[in-house]
């Protein structure tokens, strides 16, 4: 799991950050999941936690290290 986080609770930045995941999303799974099958799981998505906005982009693979996919 890898986290990017914006600063505390500003709307622009997490309008940007949702425009980010957007472009990001398809791109993430068709490369990672689709293309080199690294993971069982793999998403991208913006989470809001305690009015911290976060990109999240998470993999779960039994192929790759950890270290591999960072």
């Amino acid at each position: 799991v890898s986290v990017f986080s914006n600063k505390y609770g500003e709307l622009k930045e997490k309008l940007k950050m949702s425009l980010l995941v957007s472009l990001l999303k398809e791109k993430f799974f068709d490369s990672l999941r689709t293309e080199q099958g690294l993971g069982y799981i793999v998403q991208c998505f913006l989470r809001e936690q305690r009015k911290i906005n976060s990109i999240i982009f998470l993999v779960q693979s039994s192929i790759q290290t950890p270290e591999y996919i960072r």
